[in-house]
């Protein structure tokens, strides 16, 4: 039984269907396995739209990973999740999100659309995160993987996955298991959860646990 999984604050992940579809937040440092994980969900979703910083900064050409760049990036990233969550696909936006106050930023930004959310950071040891990272075509440069790295904050409430103690088929069977979803069915979609709550505040508030949320209260 795997032992890569851990989970910050209280134990309930459970989300139900939203009308506008869920949003799935993977954050993490650069290298750590967020967008691995994220296709290895995406494959076992019926409706799912996988958005990716790195696709998005890829279209930049020369990246040069500052905060100008960086703000493009994230609200490009943003404004694919939000009209996908509005046409009712479920959506994993995958990103660094070094910094509470993003997640929070995209939270707010996207609440009216989704009834379920859940933020997911995939974790691992910071030098297995490079060298995978120095694997890639499209490599962060060092300066910029030392400064993600370093000032990364922990999210508060999330569910934490650690690749290096898990695959990336486990991580989205627990991953989905949180979200109160089963694989793709036959007859269309996945199961209904029932909704419970989950410690933590909303996504106004600094608090990254799953909660649902109902359009127009």
């Amino acid at each position: 039984m795997s032992k890569g999984f851990s989970e910050v604050g209280r134990a309930s992940y459970a989300v139900r269907k939203a009308r506008g579809g869920r949003l799935i937040l993977l954050c993490g440092i650069p290298g750590s396995g967020k967008t691995t994980v994220g296709r290895a969900l995406r494959a076992r979703l019926e409706k799912c739209v996988h958005v990716e910083t790195d696709a998005i900064r890829g279209m930049v050409g020369a990246a040069e990973y500052t905060s100008g760049e960086s703000k493009f990036v994230y609200e490009a990233a943003t404004s694919v999740a939000e009209e996908a969550l509005r046409q009712g696909y479920d959506v994993i936006l995958d990103a660094t999100f070094p910094r509470e106050e993003f997640r929070r930023a995209a939270l707010s930004r996207l609440a009216r659309l989704f009834e379920g959310w859940l933020v997911v950071w995939v974790r691992c040891d910071p030098m297995v995160a490079y060298k995978r990272n120095s694997e890639r075509t499209e490599k962060v440069p060092l300066d910029s993987f030392v400064r993600l790295w370093r000032s990364f904050e922990p999210p508060r409430g999330a569910l934490v996955v650690d690749t290096q103690a898990t695959t990336p088929d486990e991580a989205a069977l627990k991953i989905l298991a949180s979200i109160g979803g089963g694989e793709k069915e036959e007859e269309g979609g996945l199961a209904s959860a029932p909704r419970r709550g989950c410690a933590g505040l909303g996504p106004s508030s600094g608090s990254t646990c799953c909660r649902s949320s109902r359009r127009g209260a």
